[in-house]
């Protein structure tokens, strides 16, 4: 460490000389940092605008079909009978519904049993439920009903085992955890639960049928359908129908378009749409008051996000020239002066109400706008996209200047180390010359 005792014999402040003039030579270091600065905060801000970007991506992706663009909504005139819900890619329509019978699944009971203390014969159970395959499990010497419930619920899958006691006299319960039966099988193939008994002492179970399974029945616009379950994925395309009660008469269920859900949808699209239009206008602006420029300022490649997004978003698109809507516009989705989307919800319905096809055709067409829009981001946030590079060409400036630094720092260090031995050896001889002047003063 070197110890600076400044202007001893000179009378000159030293230590401020050597300062000011390593602040000199500091100038370039300043000037690198001050670019390193504006730099890094370029970085920071092309990495938020990428993210803006990659979530309009997002919101478009998740319209990309035609079921995850539309929302439908069911009502029903007997809704303790049956409800419904309705996927995106539902068609619209009204249907008479008569629900003759629900889905039923199958349960056995044994006998009564009065003696519950007395176990029950050891041997194998076998259990087929209406998947077909095979199950069992092993009662062994000692077991009681209780036991035999507790292994068949440990061991079987697809059906539950229950002891029940009407305060005299206890009963086991099989119910198969599924309703209905398939077209290959009876209602008595649905459960089947066998006791091969091998032990000589004990209760035997006698069971016998409480509910056969049953499938579900009713009639959709006249026409007979069944159903193993009661939730019925497959009489109506994108609809499941929930069957709760049998009706007496033909009942009307109606299925169409939910236009303040699609609006909610597309709502999310158009609010990322208008963050990043926003957050691009922002950074790349010069306030005219203060003139202040933001980080991004005159930044051409920045500047160019806006062109593309209303170039993707704007403009009719080809494939729908003949239809009543070709373009956003035309459904109620319009581009102010600003470059912001805003959504006309009576127009949006109206044109919901009108044709919806067209609609997701409009959107999701090979040349539709949610593919307009997603190309025109990923030019920008792909590995190869512009933001990308840009911001791989900054980072790569970034490392070179604090190179650049680390070697002037090593300069300047230098520099000073210098400025000190120079003037610590003026200092030194000085005073050498001082008390030589002193010396001879006394001789005289």
């Amino acid at each position: 460490m070197t110890i600076r005792t400044g202007g001893i014999a000179s009378g000159l402040d030293t230590n401020s000389i050597i300062d000011q003039l390593v602040a000199i030579e500091r100038a370039p270091i300043n000037s690198l940092n001050t670019k390193k600065n504006g730099q890094t905060a370029q970085i920071s801000t092309l990495a938020k605008i990428k993210a803006a970007l990659q979530k309009i991506e997002t919101a478009a992706k998740s319209l990309d079909t035609q079921a995850e663009l539309f929302s439908m909504k069911t009502t029903s005139t007997a809704e303790a009978s049956f409800t419904a819900k309705a996927a995106g890619n539902a068609g619209a329509g009204s249907y008479d519904v008569t629900v003759t019978q629900l889905a039923k699944a199958a349960k056995m009971r044994s006998a009564g049993i009065a003696n519950t203390d007395l176990a029950v014969k050891s041997g194998t159970v076998n259990v087929t439920l209406k998947g077909g395959e095979a199950q069992s499990f092993s009662i062994a010497a000692g077991d009681k009903l209780a036991d035999v419930a507790a292994k068949f619920n440990e061991q079987i899958d697809g059906a539950t085992a229950t002891v029940i006691n009407d305060g005299t006299t206890s009963y086991i319960t099989f119910t198969s955890d599924e309703t209905g039966f398939r077209k290959d099988q009876t209602p008595a193939d649905a459960l089947v639960v066998d006791f091969a008994y091998t032990g000589a002492v004990g209760n035997e179970i006698a069971l016998s049928t409480v509910q056969a399974a049953q499938n579900a029945a009713f009639t959709l616009d006249g026409l007979p359908v069944t159903s193993e379950l009661n939730d019925v994925t497959s009489a109506i395309t994108g609809v499941t129908l929930t069957l709760k009660k049998e009706t007496t008469q033909a009942e009307k269920l109606k299925v169409e378009t939910d236009p303040a859900a699609v609006e909610t949808k597309l709502k999310a699209l158009v609010d990322a749409y208008n963050e990043a239009v926003e957050m691009v206008t922002k950074e790349t602006t010069v306030n005219p008051t203060s003139d202040r420029r933001k980080t991004l300022a005159g930044d051409a490649t920045v500047r160019g996000i806006r062109n593309a997004l209303s170039g993707a978003s704007t403009g009719s698109i080809a494939s729908m020239a003949n239809t009543p809507f070709p373009s956003l516009a035309s459904i109620g989705i319009k581009t102010d002066a600003t470059g912001k989307l805003s959504i006309d919800s009576t127009k949006l319905g109206t044109a919901l109400a009108t044709s919806p096809t067209a609609i997701s055709k409009l959107m999701n067409a090979d040349d539709g706008i949610l593919g307009r829009i997603k190309t025109a981001t990923k030019s920008y946030t792909d590995a190869d996209g512009m933001l990308t590079n840009r911001s791989k060409g900054l980072t790569d400036s970034v490392k070179g200047i604090d190179a650049r630094i680390a070697s002037l720092e090593t300069r300047v260090e230098t520099y000073k180390a210098q400025l000190v031995k120079q003037f610590t050896s003026m200092e030194s001889a000085l005073s050498k010359i001082q008390s030589q002047g002193n010396a001879i003063s006394g001789w005289i």
